[in-house]
């Protein structure tokens, strides 16, 4: 199975558990809808209120490190914690249980001070990795991009490690970068196909519109408005999808279980394994019990 139709099957199982809970769309939308008011509220007091003008090089220095700092923080505290409570409702869906969107929040509000601290580390990581491709120009960028990506994967079980373990935010870092390395073949391959699924119907999507404007169907402004709907929506449910998807991933690397419609032929077998007709020791899949009888459609 390739990455595109691999990525087909575990994004029509990530479909079928946010079709069973439709309302988990808003939870990202809602974190798009406030991270956009956090930029408009960043810059606009800048341009009416400072002599500053916008240009690509309005910030020179430490004072660019200092802004992008004062605006990473927000945007990844806002981000991380709707996208802990999308987590902690796909987890109960996936297991057949039922959680609402307050609930859900009020999960992610538990856990503030958690999702603080993360927002805390992940700017200051933001900002070494912005330095490192200032200061060291084409070297820079290239190391940047590697430890961006390195740090990317890593991090990619944080949500569900800060939230079901005990564990502080520098564990969890650790304890996420243990689980990627347990499913690298597993996370890589999910990853990629979302990405390359979600490019493509961003494309699709912006076709249509450009060709209408081509046309003269529609103005300009018009277009663009629609456009920006479009991708606003299709963020949304890519974000949506892929918690889903995160959370499924977790209980596997970390019970060897699959919940719901997630079955092993989705999940690729890492370089050097045999197959999946004999999984790893002790790894189960709970798909009959919870699929068949369609108990965890509630």
């Amino acid at each position: 199975m390739g990455k595109i139709s691999r990525g087909l099957s575990l994004m029509s199982a990530s479909w079928e558990i946010l079709k069973e809970d439709k309302k988990i769309i808003f939870l990202p939308l809602i974190s798009i809808v406030i991270s956009l008011v956090i930029i408009v509220t960043f810059f606009a007091p800048l341009y009416f209120f400072t002599s500053l003008t916008f240009s690509p090089y309005m910030f020179r220095g430490f004072r660019l490190y200092v802004y992008l700092f004062a605006l990473y923080v927000p945007l990844f505290f806002t981000g991380t914690f709707f996208n802990t409570a999308v987590v902690a409702c796909a987890n109960a869906r996936i297991k057949g249980e039922h959680m609402s969107i307050g609930e859900g929040l009020s999960i992610a509000s538990e856990n503030w001070y958690k999702i603080l601290l993360w927002a805390l580390l992940a700017g200051t990581v933001g900002i070494v990795l912005q330095l490192v491709r200032d200061k060291l120009s084409i070297l820079g960028h290239f190391v940047s991009s590697l430890a961006g990506i390195a740090w990317t994967y890593a991090t990619f079980f944080i949500v569900p490690v800060l939230i079901f373990e005990e564990k502080d935010v520098l564990e969890s870092v650790k304890e996420s970068g243990a689980l990627f390395v347990d499913t690298w073949g597993e996370t890589l391959t999910g990853s990629i196909g979302f990405g390359i699924i979600f490019f493509i119907l961003g494309v699709v999507g912006l076709i249509p519109i450009f060709l209408l404007v081509l046309f003269g169907v529609l103005g300009w402004i018009l277009a663009l408005i629609l456009a920006f709907l479009y991708i606003i929506l299709l963020s949304a449910f890519a974000s949506a999808l892929n918690s889903i998807f995160v959370t499924a991933l977790y209980h596997y690397a970390r019970h060897g279980e699959l919940y719901g419609p997630f079955t092993y032929d989705m999940i690729p077998s890492p370089v050097g394994a045999i197959s999946y007709e004999k999984p790893r020791e002790g790894y189960k899949t709970s798909f009959d019990s919870y699929y068949s009888d369609s108990s965890w459609r509630r």
